[in-house]
């Protein structure tokens, strides 16, 4: 993984730079983040910008972190958007955006203990 992409954020043009360097569109990230892409690009528009006090674009760079533990960064934003077995043929996003998302953060443990690939 990109050591840039383990760096703090502390403003918006840092957020959007970091957003790009791990491949995901602000569509992306603003529907993982289960925020409007216009609040994305206000929250990237500020000079200084605390994402702990916003705990979905906190918790959206913790799931792209995990993710590019597992497979290259510039693959996340495909893989969010393919059909996948691991969740019945249904997209990561699609299972995310159904409020599952501990069955990606599941698929996350088990590659990293090797169970599955």
């Amino acid at each position: 993984m990109p050591t840039t992409l383990k760096q703090p954020i502390q403003s918006g043009p840092a957020l959007m730079k970091w957003r790009r360097q791990a491949g995901i569109s602000r569509p992306v990230f603003a529907s993982l983040s289960n925020c409007s892409e216009r609040t994305l690009a206000t929250q990237e528009a500020k000079r200084r910008l605390a994402l702990r006090e916003n705990r979905n674009l906190t918790e959206t760079r913790r799931l792209i972190l995990a993710l590019s533990e597992i497979m290259d960064p510039t693959q996340i934003g495909p893989w969010l958007n393919a059909k996948n077995e691991w969740f019945d043929g249904k997209t990561p996003l699609q299972i995310i955006q159904a409020g599952r998302i501990d069955q990606v953060w599941e698929m996350i443990y088990h590659t990293r203990e090797g169970g599955y690939a």
